[in-house]
């Protein structure tokens, strides 16, 4: 109960600020509360609420995309977690959530179907785990991989508002199979988990996706929910803006 009760009230500060900051009549100022919740620094940035498409890719059960759905409830969000199993989770997690969409497939470089292991954690799926020879002795599932760029055309998508990448890795694979979105200015934000470690197995080295986005006119803007390992900054989620060019 106590161990409740300060999980709670430690949350207290986040929870008050997303609750004021996602409030519709809220009002979008220029530089206060920037940084607090980076929808809101989204909605700051382009002058609007009005986000109509939002890519959620690697959901896993939801997190972000409930979250997501509290800033805009009246967005579509598609929501992609590449384990067909932890996609059921993901499914039942937003059923009260009509305007969210499940795909049970991974974005990537190139359209294929692959075998994956299976993870104790569901956190850490991630295409990195695929096997050449699957033994008995380990769980594996079939992941169907597609390119954004083919999922919008399928879609008939021709605009991303957001697209919100957490792919453990694969992050710049998913960034360079939206080339063609990419570079026509389709996708005016990107939010995506990178690491300062070049080694970091779990993570998207940050160098190569930030040359990648400043060489489409993107301009980095915003971190958030820094991870430290010791006295050093190891892992954040970087929020990058392509301003309309005139």
């Amino acid at each position: 109960m106590k161990r409740s009760l300060r999980y709670h009230v430690g949350n207290l500060p986040s929870t008050l600020s997303r609750t004021l900051l996602s409030h519709p009549w809220f009002p979008l100022f220029r530089t206060a509360c920037s940084g607090l919740e980076w929808p809101y620094d989204v909605c700051r940035h382009a002058g609007t609420r009005n986000m109509p498409v939002i890519l959620d890719v690697g959901a896993n059960v939801g997190q972000t995309a409930l979250y997501l759905a509290q800033f805009f409830p009246h967005s579509t969000i598609h929501s992609f977690e590449l384990s067909p199993s932890t996609a059921a989770i993901l499914r039942q997690n937003t059923r009260q959530h009509p305007n969210i969409k499940v795909h049970a497939q991974a974005l990537g470089l190139q359209a294929t179907t692959m075998e994956v292991e299976q993870m104790d954690c569901s956190l850490i799926n991630s295409m990195r785990f695929a096997l050449s020879s699957p033994t008995t002795t380990q769980l594996t599932e079939s992941i169907e991989v597609i390119t954004l760029d083919r999922f919008c055309q399928a879609q008939g998508l021709n605009r991303v508002d957001i697209l919100k990448i957490d792919a453990q890795g694969f992050d710049l694979d998913v960034l360079k199979g939206g080339e063609e979105m990419i570079s026509q200015g389709a996708i005016p934000f990107i939010y995506v988990e990178i690491t300062f470690d070049k080694h970091h197995t779990d993570a998207q080295w940050f160098l190569p996706v930030h040359e990648h986005l400043l060489g489409h006119h993107y301009h980095l803007c915003g971190i958030y929910e820094q991870w430290y390992r010791g006295s050093l900054l190891d892992c954040c989620n970087a929020l990058y803006y392509r301003p309309a060019r005139t």
